[in-house]
């Protein structure tokens, strides 16, 4: 083969490995990335990790400061502008905001490529599932290989049969005097705790030469709304648990496009 044939050759997987073919007509297609920040009250949410200082945050006449957080998210799509139709993205990711050291990485947040969509198209929601969904759910950590998300076997819980959607946990100061007399740890499973949820994206217009972003935030003061520190201190393994109820409900109003 001559060495412009070579280049040409080449050019042309690069082109539809970038593209589809429908019908004809080649449709241009680019990457949706998601990033996520964690936030108390608008603050920067970092976890306290043993050995540094702790970042304390005020909830009414408590004072917290967390030890771990991480949650799923699945079945991301994007809906295109004045119709029914949207394009399937990422099936499932896993965000774990514990692991940021510093407020300018946490300021930065988790940042996902949930996969590609076609360009000179406006989107004007984002339809996100909260936890596991069904059929991934009644999987088990062993069907996946090492780096996907559902192959971590600390995230899945054997003797109900469910992955945790999501993990918080902490210390509480009851009294405000500095003095951390209790701790907490909420853990939500179960497939009936899975919420699908419908979130207005300001018009997004995907283009093929630039970045493709979603800016997200997860408030975890509005997350904890309405539980009781001073008896809601666990969750159980009970599908009719009282603080897995508050924190489903929760959680559409906690997660918001910024």
């Amino acid at each position: 083969m001559s060495f412009n044939k070579t280049i040409l050759f080449l050019f042309c997987i690069c082109f539809y490995s970038c593209n589809d073919d429908i019908g004809g007509v080649i449709i241009e297609n680019a990457d949706i990335n998601l990033r996520i920040a964690s936030k108390f009250d608008g603050e920067t949410f970092l976890v306290t990790k043993s050995g540094q200082s702790d970042h304390e945050y005020v909830f009414g006449s408590k004072t917290l400061k967390f030890t771990n957080f991480n949650f799923f998210l699945s079945n991301f799509a994007l809906l295109i502008q004045n119709t029914e139709d949207n394009i399937a993205l990422d099936e499932i990711e896993y965000f774990n905001p514990t692991l940021f050291d510093s407020k300018t990485a946490a300021d930065n947040g988790i940042l996902v490529n949930l996969g590609r969509a076609p360009t000179k198209t406006i989107f004007d929601q984002l339809n996100v599932g909260f936890g596991v969904s069904g059929e991934l759910n009644r999987s088990k950590p062993s069907e996946y290989g090492g780096n996907h998300p559902l192959s971590n076997s600390e995230l899945y819980l054997e003797e109900v049969g469910s992955y945790i959607f999501l993990i918080l946990e902490g210390d509480i100061d009851q009294n405000n005097d500095g003095v951390y007399e209790d701790s907490f740890s909420y853990k939500l499973i179960f497939e009936d705790s899975y919420i699908d949820l419908e979130i207005a994206l300001p018009d997004l217009e995907v283009f093929a030469d630039q970045d493709n972003e979603i800016l997200m935030e997860l408030d975890v003061h509005t997350l904890l709304q309405n539980i009781n520190f001073d008896t809601q201190l666990s969750t159980s393994n009970s599908d009719f648990d009282p603080i897995m109820t508050i924190l489903r409900a929760n959680f559409g109003k906690a997660l918001v496009i910024k």
